[in-house]
């Protein structure tokens, strides 16, 4: 290795496979098909809905996250519906409302229940 160093200088360090695609790496053609039919066809779906159909319809099987690797570089991203944000506060509001009707009439009932004994 020293000997080779010696002959070719830093070069002959750099590892033989370098630059070359890995051999299970996706082919450009592949990748650029599966972002045109995400596009075009398949508008809308999510990523794990998308797979299914190109391995169901299309015959292309790749793993969700290989597609949404190669679709999120291509800047389409996995559309989801979205809820109100402030359901969270408005069910705890309900909930407050209603322990304050209980604790108000209870409230009422003990009055009530006072009143009575004298």
């Amino acid at each position: 290795m020293l000997a080779v160093y010696r002959e070719q200088g830093a070069a002959a360090l750099a590892h033989g496979n370098r630059g070359r695609r890995p051999h299970n790496g996706i082919l450009p053609a592949l990748a650029a098909a599966v972002v045109d039919l995400a596009t075009q066809r398949y508008e809308g779906a999510n990523h794990t809905h998308f797979t299914e159909l190109l391995s169901e319809r299309e015959g292309i099987d790749l793993s969700r996250p290989t597609v949404r690797r190669i679709l999120t570089r291509e800047g389409i991203g996995s559309p989801r519906s979205r809820r109100s944000r402030n359901r969270g506060i408005a069910m705890f509001k309900n909930r407050m409302t209603i322990l304050s009707l209980l604790v108000l009439g209870f409230r009422l009932t003990m009055i009530a229940a006072t009143a009575n004994s004298c």
